[in-house]
């Protein structure tokens, strides 16, 4: 059975993935670059170290009261203008999971989902680029960049995770490397849901895919027949990553997924 599912999935894709906040996380970010010129340009005159590497417990401590001194000496705010720290931000959540496709059963659905991770152009391609819809709607060919990376999973349930709107970002959208859409395989048609980590091509009806994609987290046999299946994710280690950033989302309305680097495996 396991050698069967081998000769079937012949390539391999990955996706970089991170999770959180990423307002709260930039702003927090922005404030520590902050906080490190302040320490180098005055830390020392104001009775602290002069990097943050350096700082003793009390003089963290201290650091806020003083910056905000600094601020308002010099006719600032730290509290609204120009807020700094001299913590590192919380790293956001990261993971890199590993694809395994399904080419001999839907080698157009693999070809296109290979060409959005590595950002590359398919040889049967008919996008037109003079022929496009700035709106970007689900199946309209743009000039939007067909590539995975910086796009966000803009639906993230218990049951799956839902992405690859690379034209609008929102699942209103999404376009295949093939211009438009695309034309369900058959043997795509037959993969089954029946477990987790299952990757198959999210769509708006029969012969709708564009680059829309989802990961499912438990068994789904009611989308069988209905979505083509492209691949699965074999390891264990990175569904549970996934599930992590999943139940990261679902309690914190302002945490998201997103990808931040793809590609294919040689």
């Amino acid at each position: 059975f396991l050698e069967g599912i081998r000769k079937k999935m012949t390539s391999s894709a990955w996706l970089q993935l991170e999770a959180g906040d990423f307002a709260a996380h930039e702003q927090e970010t922005a404030a520590f670059d902050r906080g490190v010129v302040f320490l180098g340009e005055h830390g020392e005159s104001f009775g602290l170290a002069a990097t943050v590497e350096a700082l003793n417990p009390s003089q963290v401590e201290m650091f806020d009261e003083v910056y905000s001194a600094f601020m308002d000496a010099n006719g600032g705010s730290s509290a609204e203008g120009a807020p700094a720290r001299c913590t590192k931000p919380e790293p956001l959540l990261s993971a890199r999971v590993s694809i395994c496709l399904r080419d001999q059963d839907c080698p157009k659905a693999v070809e296109n989902f290979r060409c959005l991770c590595s950002g590359t152009q398919s040889e049967k391609s008919q996008r037109d680029p003079k022929r496009t819809n700035k709106k970007g709607a689900a199946g309209d060919s743009t000039a939007a960049p067909l590539h995975y990376r910086g796009t966000v999973m803009h639906r993230v349930e218990k049951a799956l995770v839902q992405g690859g709107d690379v034209t609008r970002g929102d699942g209103s959208g999404g376009e295949s490397v093939f211009g438009g859409s695309f034309a369900d395989e058959k043997g795509g048609l037959k993969g089954k849901h029946d477990r987790a980590g299952v990757v198959g091509m999210a769509n708006s009806g029969k012969n709708s895919n564009t680059s829309q994609f989802y990961i499912t987290f438990e068994k789904l046999p009611k989308l069988d027949g209905k979505h083509v299946v492209i691949g699965s994710i074999p390891q264990q280690q990175h569904l549970q990553q996934l599930l992590t950033m999943r139940d990261l989302v679902l309690s914190n309305p302002s945490a998201a997924i997103r990808i931040a680097d793809c590609g294919v495996s040689p």
